[in-house]
């Protein structure tokens, strides 16, 4: 019986919300029974809401009928989002979860997964479990998992548990978690302009952040005309005014801060260089594929001024593929040219 017939027919299971990671991540060594891809080895608390975390990549919450507006669940992609956010710092780079992703799913004693559903983006949903039915008792067949599953830490749930640096990144804003994992989900993936766009975005919130909490306790000086001496005003309406974007872009907000001894000098660097590969790019269409390194180890740098001291691994995984050059290259039987020489 397959695995879809042996959950489908089950009488007695517990609901569930969820998805899986992508790229597909099984925590250890590739099980050879696909029944251990489907089992829960972790419950992670998020924020209050138990998540479990399946051997292969699952991630799921009890779906207790909570979720049955959009907003609901929109709020329950931002949860699990903070995990992935967390998994990040252990190397683990995965695609942000949507609201297209969340689909219903089934716990069995300890084996989780989705067994049926709809939509286009099935590789998060239905895809994985499609992949496990796979017979592997064909001789010479190739087994889908031992291709689709990417064998990482063992321990990386474990590591997860407390979620410290999503939720400092959450004190700074709801929506940076989720815009930092998907930094290092398009520098994983090579994909340079939001790459580029994403990092140099948590960035600037974070400088943001740190110029509201400068001003917060900054009394500004100001000229007294009678005496001509520079005095400190506390009128609320001079503090109001350095808030203002328009006045205080991005580049003087970190000139300022920079003086103020805030701002690290390597730290001040790298952000404006990142800022000027992000203006490039935005308002020029021009990129070098070499330099998205440069905006991530800017937020890599502003990130630890919120107190954040793990570091992203700052690398990314190339693929390859087939068995090799042909011994006799052939000519096509159709029209096929070989595009210019790239210099």
């Amino acid at each position: 019986m397959s695995l879809s017939a042996r959950f489908s027919s089950a009488e007695a299971w517990t609901p569930l919300f969820g998805c899986w990671m992508y790229p597909l991540r099984v925590f250890g060594p590739r099980p050879t029974d696909p029944m251990e891809y489907l089992k829960v080895i972790e419950v992670v608390d998020v924020v209050g809401t138990d998540v479990a975390v399946t051997h292969g990549g699952g991630i799921f919450v009890r779906n207790c009928g909570q979720y049955e507006t959009s907003k609901n669940k929109y709020e329950l992609v931002a949860l699990l989002n903070l995990l992935l956010c967390e998994f990040a710092f252990w190397g683990i780079y995965s695609e942000p979860f949507t609201f297209r992703d969340l689909q219903e799913g089934r716990l069995i004693g300890f084996h989780a997964g989705i067994f049926g559903g709809f939509g286009e983006y099935a590789h998060k949903t239905t895809g994985p479990v499609a992949l496990l039915e796979q017979e592997r008792d064909i001789p010479n067949r190739i087994w889908p998992p031992n291709f689709y599953w990417h064998e990482t830490d063992p321990g990386a749930p474990k590591h997860v548990r407390g979620l410290p640096n999503a939720l400092a990144l959450r004190a700074v804003s709801e929506s940076l978690p989720a815009i930092v994992l998907a930094a290092c989900h398009h520098f994983d993936r090579d994909s340079n302009a939001e790459a580029i766009l994403s990092s140099f975005i948590a960035s600037e919130q974070i400088l943001a952040f740190l110029w509201v909490k400068y001003i917060a306790d900054l009394t500004p000086l100001v000229l007294d005309r009678r005496t001509a001496n520079a005095v400190r005003n506390a009128d609320p309406s001079r503090k109001e005014s350095l808030k203002d974007h328009r006045s205080f872009s991005a580049s003087q907000r970190a000139e300022l801060l920079l003086t103020a001894g805030i701002l690290p000098p390597d730290t001040y660097a790298l952000f404006q260089a990142a800022r000027r590969q992000r203006n490039a790019w935005a308002h020029r269409a021009k990129i070098d594929p070499n330099l998205p390194k440069i905006a991530f180890d800017a937020m890599v740098a502003m990130m630890s001024l919120i107190g954040i001291t793990q570091r992203l691994p700052s690398w990314m995984a190339k693929s390859g593929g087939n068995f090799g050059r042909p011994q006799k290259p052939v000519e096509p039987e159709f029209p096929f040219r070989c595009g210019p020489k790239l210099t």
